[in-house]
This record gives structure tokens, C-alpha cells and sequence, in this order.
């Protein structure tokens, strides 16, 4: 109340302070670039065995069709998924994560 007997009520705001703005900015763009790390790795990991597979010799046993190789592919892309998401993935990840971190850091 104020001295005429107006009720003025002050609405009641939740403010972040900046060093906490800007830590939740920093780690959503951390979680970001950890991703697109494990994403290029698992690109890498795809051709890898995509380029593994050409190696097999015309004549083996394996024999290629559409359908065979079809299912090569979406096996080759869950493979290549699950080893690059999975913890750290083969390592390739890390590596690039910690490079683009300090090169981040530098051009701050």
C-alpha cells in the first residue's frame, strides 16, 4: 500500500545474473561443438568403411546387388553413429574438440 491506499504490488522477477547467462551461453555452445565433433566423426568413420568395402575383390564370395548394398550403407551409417556417440567415440572427436577449443580461446 502506498499513502493514498493504493495497493501497488511489484511483480517479482527471476533475473539471472550475467556470470550465470553467460556460463549457460558457454556451455550450450560447448555441448554444440562437442556434437558437431562426434558428427564429423562419424562422417569419418562412414567413409572409412565405406572405403573398406570397396576393397573386396569383384570376385568373392560376397556377391553385390542393390539390395545388399543398400543395406551395406544404412549399416555402414548406424555403425559408424553408434561408434562416434557412444563416450568419447574412436578419439578422432576429441582431438578435434580440444583443437577448435584452444583455437576458440585464442581468437577471444
Amino acid at each position: 500500500m502506498n499513502d493514498n491506499g493504493m495497493n501497488i504490488s511489484t511483480p517479482h522477477r527471476k533475473f539471472t545474473s550475467p556470470t550465470n547467462a553467460e556460463n549457460q551461453m558457454k556451455n550450450k555452445e560447448d555441448h554444440q561443438l562437442k556434437k558437431v565433433c562426434a558428427d564429423f566423426e562419424s562422417l569419418f568413420v562412414y567413409n572409412l568403411l565405406q572405403t573398406m568395402r570397396k576393397t573386396i575383390p569383384a570376385g568373392s564370395p560376397v556377391t553385390h546387388s542393390f539390395g545388399k548394398d543398400t543395406y551395406n550403407m544404412m549399416f555402414d551409417q548406424k555403425i559408424a553413429e553408434e561408434l562416434s556417440h557412444k563416450g568419447s567415440g574412436m578419439g578422432l572427436q576429441t582431438i578435434l574438440y580440444h583443437q577448435l577449443k584452444k583455437q576458440d580461446i585464442k581468437n577471444k
